[in-house]
């Protein structure tokens, strides 16, 4: 799961920089959104869990930030 969601990262930071290259075919789960990632006419939504609890801090801080940048997707 953490390598999928670390190539979605690299999907999300090349979209929101504009990137010439996406690098959608690293990874299954890129090769699946792909379509809703790479058109103006689809509605991506990114749901993050997060926790209130001091323990899950830099969990939390970390989900923040990704969806932070999936924000940045235009």
């Amino acid at each position: 799961i953490n390598t999928e969601l670390l190539q979605l990262r690299r999907v999300l930071d090349a979209l929101s920089a504009c990137s010439p290259h996406i690098p959608y075919r690293d990874s299954t789960l890129t090769r699946l959104l792909q379509s809703s990632l790479s058109t103006t006419q689809s509605i991506t939504i990114l749901i993050s869990h997060i926790s209130s609890l001091p323990a899950d801090l830099s969990e939390t801080l970390s989900t923040l930030k990704y969806s932070q940048i999936a924000k940045c997707v235009q």
